[in-house]
């Protein structure tokens, strides 16, 4: 699903406006929270799309990390797909997405989700009365993180 126009950025792998999906049934959804994007699945597909998520995030965090190392690289991609050609623009908007917002580590951030529920608890009545801890679930990151690819990311 794209998002719409009236909403922030997300990546989304379930349609949130259909109310017949498991996620409305059970409470519990596993949120994978990055700085410009929020992918979401309920429990059961996210152990089942485990190695397709884990891809993601590796992938993710290596495009990430191609990007704070090689700034020309950075700079090919933001005059191609984002048209800026504008040397101080491009520098502003490098700092501010390698440098600044986006996290080496895409672990979920717990400010960010507590953020999301709240701006949506009035039109999601459900979200009334939730945590974070309800949303999110690090555990694929950190497993990447523990079999040290992130530290192999570092060193390359």
């Amino acid at each position: 699903m794209l998002p719409s126009a009236n909403r922030t950025k997300s990546f989304s792998l379930m349609n949130w406006e259909d109310k017949e999906s498991p996620c409305w049934e059970s409470p519990r959804i596993s949120a994978f929270l990055l700085p410009a994007a929020r992918s979401t699945v309920p429990d059961k597909p996210s152990r089942e799309l485990h190695p397709r998520l884990k891809a993601f995030f590796m992938a993710y965090s290596e495009a990430i990390a191609t990007g704070r190392k090689n700034r020309e690289v950075t700079y090919q991609v933001f005059r191609k797909y984002m048209r800026i050609d504008n040397l101080k623009l491009l520098d502003f908007t490098y700092r501010v997405q390698f440098l600044e917002a986006i996290p080496a580590k895409p672990y979920p951030r717990e400010d960010a989700i507590q953020a999301s529920i709240e701006d949506l608890k009035s039109t999601i009545p459900k979200l009334d009365g939730m945590k974070v801890s309800d949303f999110m679930d690090a555990s694929l990151i950190r497993d990447i993180d523990n079999e040290g690819f992130f530290t192999r990311l570092e060193k390359q």
